[in-house]
């Protein structure tokens, strides 16, 4: 998939993440990343548009972050939101503490 053709108004460009795929799907929000963790089991992070009027989530005054990561199964049964920010180096500070705990 390509968050390109999926969310042509996008107004960014997609981050990019060592393991990380393009994930995005225009049925989802906005554009998303994705890692699979093992055969059933992946980390999601979606990307927002950077400006919040573009967003789905525009009205959520005090509740809009740009950046969220979930962990999810494969069939999508279950999600979990593990972090969020509005600072995409506060993403990759928290997904580098989450691989170095799943190490140990």
């Amino acid at each position: 998939m390509n968050y390109k053709k999926e969310f042509p108004r996008y107004d960014d460009e997609l981050p990019t993440l060592d393991g990380f795929s393009d994930s995005s799907w225009h049925n989802d929000a906005c554009p998303s990343l994705m890692k699979h963790i093992d055969d059933s089991t992946f980390i999601q992070i979606f990307c927002d548009y950077k400006d919040q009027n573009e967003s789905d989530f525009a009205d959520l005054v005090e509740g809009y972050t740009r950046f969220n990561i979930m962990l999810a199964n494969a069939e999508k049964d279950w999600s979990i939101a593990l972090y969020e920010s509005n600072n995409w180096d506060d993403i990759v500070e928290y997904l580098h503490r989450f691989q170095r705990s799943e190490e140990h």
